[in-house]
């Protein structure tokens, strides 16, 4: 599911980024929208990287964790064999 979320947050950060840029360009030559108008797109934008970041950062945590775990039962291994 977590995978499914990334995809999801990707595809939401570029369709707000397009939006973004077109609403800047719509700005530039006239009859525009008001800025926080302009602006919300690219607060999507950033929200949505925040939490993709956030996401990842969780797997990072998860594998670390996991790794280490195996070093230890290695380490415990090693330990066993030298003592016997």
């Amino acid at each position: 599911m977590s995978d499914l979320k990334r995809k999801i947050l990707d595809v939401l950060f570029w369709i707000a980024l397009a939006v973004g840029v077109i609403m800047i360009i719509w700005r530039i030559f006239g009859k525009s929208p008001s800025d926080l108008v302009i602006i919300t797109p690219f607060i999507v934008m950033l929200t949505a990287k925040i939490l993709n970041v956030s996401d990842e950062l969780k797997n990072f945590r998860y594998y670390t964790k996991l790794s280490f775990i195996k070093f230890r039962e290695n380490i415990n291994r090693i330990e066993n064999k030298i003592s016997s």
